[in-house]
């Protein structure tokens, strides 16, 4: 009888840092390893290593720097210069000419006035060729090979002396001294300590005088004593002036988490044990490791009689009163946590930072009354009721869809019937309570934009929705995708005279990604949503509701034209080329599977170039021909998918997926317009009449099944209600820069001027 042993994720995680860690830092052997024949330690490891430092003295070497960078801590590293006896040795070089290497690190640290000495202890490994114990030549003599010696010591650092000299650490190489400096500053004492290889540029190989995994120890002197000050320590550390509220808030939020030490070129791992707010180890590291914590939704132990099932809530069983009271205790729970907080102000830790608690629980306090309004409205505005109830249905199927696909991906012969039988229940396709209190956050101004939450008055002012990976961000701005989807097919058209503007075409959201992959990655997820939007726009349609439109829900994916065409002749070309070859995603097939039923997607066999239409349609493969979007159920739309930035410009999807840097055509490329609804023809073969279109006239005469079309004049279409910018904290230096025009130009575009519409919310996270 044989057991088997489970390896956990941690136990693997674990086994790669290790392998990582020996493999770049070293030792991979042990500490006095020996090295495979014909490597020197400069190829083996790559980090951790100084080398020596340039000395005024030492002859120029070629590129030498120019003065501006302190020689304590960098030199220019030059290749293998001198040849070193035995053949074993002899090695390409594999350090590039002119590249900066370290040549010192060590660590900035704080502790109190009354601790006058410190322990160091400095370890590194030095390397030397020696006569290998275990590898032979084929003559059958020992070989010579690169060999480890440990190297360093301890040394008692005395805080006090006003002029330190650098101590040698180890009188075998007592160029590499620790050089110290303290002093006090705002009632503490700053130490700064630097190992610094001062060997200067010596005959032979440099492998010989660099130094290799270097690390720094620090300890009191008996090792073991609490001395090492945090940067915010609550004995010592001030607290910020209450008219800096930013930076009190922030004092206030990350009063726990403390930085005991800065490195320098390096990291430092810190060892505070449980119940002190001190630290009594330092160790400096050139392979930083660290573990985050796992952020856990809150649960709704304390808001009993809240509905979070999304085929629930979407239920038109569920009256309105009924409604208002399954989403009632999300604001009456998150109330009574507030008053449980508020009492927290007096504690000593929270009092120091009292005006930034008590402002914050305001704030708080506001969003709370901003919940109970969204329930209200829900209450009172039936079409944002229907539209919320349109949306939990939408992100229902969305959830079960999306999880059918990935299981029939892993396991294609899985049966669709009984997944969905499976895994249509309401663990999976619930709200985390963070997902419906941002949701509801954001309705009245979506439903209204002259409401007071739409933040009319103020400015620059967004959402923030702000959640570790995996944690359900994607969930929660999909759900309000869909909320204004659907609001804006049954408010129809808004306004009145010239600013008229219709709601039943158009695109009505924008979601930006900062980087191609995260878009492709995230196309398929939105996908699904617009699929089931689809799907119940044509149930609605079919039992009589006309207020749903004629137009399909569409996704568009707007990037660069490295990934997907810019012209439907591109995109006819891509799909000629990949006929009878085994394809793979990429050009106009973006999606590896159908997001309805899961059924694989080829693009030599699934996706059709309609040269009459000027359309690429993606039909589903399922060979059954039961999915609503094969050839057999949607022969003239297929996916309502949309990847060419032709057919975007003409067809006007829902939701566009981009990229930030596709808006730097918005002033350059006239056709770009339509997607802020500024049209005024349309033809009813091949879209929106829109510029840089000139083999579409307008007039097109009978062909096929497609009758004679002339154009039809068009009332201007409602701009994008919702921007949504995820991966927030990508966007930054000149990256920032252009976003922060092209929004500029979007708000214009969307402006009550320009359009019609007050505000529209700017959704980030």
């Amino acid at each position: 009888m044989s057991t088997e042993t489970v390896t956990t994720s941690f136990e693997v995680r674990a086994a790669l840092e290790d392998l990582l860690e020996r493999d770049l830092l070293g030792p991979r052997d042990g500490e006095r390893e020996e090295l495979p024949p014909g490597v020197p330690p400069a190829e083996r490891y790559l980090v951790g290593r100084l080398v020596p430092r340039t000395r005024p003295s030492d002859p120029p070497v070629e590129d030498q720097a120019d003065g501006r960078d302190d020689p304590d801590l960098a030199d220019r590293e030059v290749t293998a210069a001198a040849e070193v006896q035995g053949d074993d040795l002899e090695t390409t070089p594999v350090t590039r000419t002119g590249t900066m290497a370290a040549s010192a690190l060590g660590l900035s640290f704080r502790v109190p006035l009354d601790v006058h000495r410190v322990n160091v202890t400095a370890s590194w490994g030095r390397y030397a060729p020696a006569k290998s114990d275990t590898q032979v030549t084929d003559q059958g003599r020992p070989r010579t090979v690169w060999r480890r010696t440990p190297a360093g010591g301890v040394v008692e650092v005395d805080l006090l002396d006003p002029d330190p000299v650098p101590q040698a650490v180890d009188a075998d190489q007592d160029g590499v001294v620790l050089r110290v400096t303290a002093r006090v500053r705002d009632g503490v004492r700053v130490v700064d300590l630097a190992l610094v290889n001062d060997q200067g540029h010596r005959d032979g190989n440099p492998d010989l005088h660099r130094t290799y995994q270097t690390r720094l120890t620090v300890t009191a002197l008996d090792g073991a004593a609490a001395v090492f000050v945090g940067h915010n320590d609550p004995e010592l550390s001030a607290v910020p002036a209450a008219h800096d509220s930013e930076r009190l808030h922030l004092a206030l939020l990350y009063r726990r988490h403390r930085e005991y030490a800065h490195g320098r070129q390096c990291a430092v791992d810190t060892d505070v044990r449980d119940g002190e707010d001190r630290a009594w180890r330092l160790r400096t590291t050139s392979f930083p490791a660290a573990d985050v914590p796992l952020t856990v939704a809150g649960t709704t132990a304390a808001m009993p009689g809240l509905v979070l099932d999304m085929a629930r809530l979407g239920s038109p069983e569920l009256a309105r009163d009924d409604l208002v009271r399954a989403l009632r205790p999300l604001a009456v729970g998150y109330r009574r946590w507030l008053t449980d907080q508020r009492r927290r102000l007096d504690e000593p830790e929270i009092a120091r930072y009292a005006p930034a608690g008590e402002l914050a629980l305001d704030t708080a306090a506001d969003l709370a009354d901003r919940l109970d309004r969204a329930v209200e409205l829900l209450g009172q505005d039936a079409m944002a009721r229907e539209a919320f109830r349109f949306a939990n249905q939408a992100m229902a199927l969305q959830r079960v869809r999306s999880e059918v696909t990935r299981r029939r991906l892993a396991d294609p012969v899985a049966g669709l019937d009984e997944l969905l039988r499976r895994l249509d229940v309401p663990a999976q396709r619930s709200w985390r309570p963070f997902q419906l209190a941002f949701v509801l956050l954001c309705l009245p101004g979506l439903t209204d934009p002259a409401h007071l939450d739409a933040h009319r008055d103020t400015e620059g002012q967004a959402q923030l929705l702000f959640f570790p990976t995996g944690g359900g961000k994607t969930e929660a701005y999909l759900g309000l995708t869909a909320f204004t989807l659907a609001l804006r097919r049954l408010q129809g058209v808004v306004g009145d005279g010239p600013h008229a503007r219709d709601g039943s075409d158009g695109v009505a959201v924008l979601m930006r990604y900062t980087l191609r992959l995260l878009t492709a990655q995230q196309f398929q997820r939105a996908t699904a949503l617009i699929c089931a939007c689809e799907e119940l726009r044509r149930e609605r349609v079919a039992s009589g509701d006309g207020r749903w439109g004629i137009t399909p829900f569409r996704v568009g994916l707007w990037v660069g034209s490295s990934v997907t065409p810019n012209s439907f002749d591109e995109a006819r070309r891509s799909i000629e080329d990949t006929r009878g070859t085994d394809d793979s995603l990429g050009g106009p097939l973006q999606l590896a599977a159908c997001p309805w039923c899961g059924s694989r997607l080829s693009a030599g066999r699934d996706l059709v170039a309609d040269d009459k239409r000027r359309r690429v349609l993606l039909y589903c493969s399922d060979p059954e021909g039961d999915c609503v979007f094969t050839r057999r159920r949607s022969p003239d739309e297929g996916l309502p998918v949309l990847v060419t930035d032709e057919e975007i410009y003409r067809h006007t999807p829902s939701l566009i997926i981009g990229t930030v840097d596709k808006f730097a055509q918005l002033p350059w490329k006239a056709a770009t317009g339509s997607l802020f609804g500024a049209v005024d023809q349309r033809c009813a073969r091949h879209g929106w009449m829109v510029p840089d279109t000139p083999w579409c006239t307008g007039a097109h005469q009978r062909s096929g099944t497609l009758p004679r079309t002339t154009p039809q004049p068009a009332m201007r279409l409602r701009p994008p209600d919702l921007i949504i910018q995820d991966e927030l904290h990508l966007i930054a230096d000149a990256l920032g820069s252009m976003v922060g025009l092209y929004e500029t130009a979007i708000d214009r575009l969307c402006s009550r001027e320009e359009q019609g519409q007050t505000v529209r919310p700017v959704l980030v996270s």
